[in-house]
C-alpha cells in the first residue's frame, strides 16, 4: 500500500512539472510587437503570503490587446507608451529601438 502512495505522488509531481514546463515554453515562443498601454502589479495572497506579478497591457500592432507578465526589472525599464517587441526564444519583451531618420 505505501508503495502505491509513493508512486502516485511521484506521478502527480511529474504531471505538474511537465505542465509548468509546457506553459513556460509557450510563453518563450510567443511573438508580438505593440505599445504598452497600461502597467500594474497584480497581488494575490496565498498560504505563503503575498505574491506579486508585474504585468504589462500591450496593444499589438495587429490591433489585439494582450497582458504579459514580466520580471520586476523589465516592468521598471519599460514605460507606458513605449513600443515593445517580443521575439521567439526570448523570455521578456524588449524596447523597440528605432533609428533616427537619415538625412538625404
Amino acid at each position: 500500500m505505501p508503495l502505491i502512495i509513493i508512486v502516485g505522488c511521484v506521478v502527480s509531481l511529474l504531471v505538474v512539472a511537465c505542465t509548468l514546463a509546457a506553459v513556460r515554453e509557450d510563453q518563450v515562443q510567443r511573438q508580438f510587437a505593440g505599445i504598452v498601454t497600461h502597467k500594474y502589479v497584480h497581488k494575490s495572497h496565498g498560504t505563503y503570503g503575498e505574491h506579486r506579478q508585474c504585468r504589462l497591457m500591450i496593444r499589438c500592432d495587429d490591433g489585439t490587446t494582450i497582458t504579459e507578465t514580466v520580471s520586476a526589472q523589465v516592468y521598471r525599464d519599460i514605460p507606458v507608451g513605449c513600443h515593445v517587441t517580443k521575439q521567439p526564444g526570448r523570455r521578456w519583451p524588449d524596447k523597440t529601438v528605432t533609428s533616427p531618420p537619415q538625412a538625404v
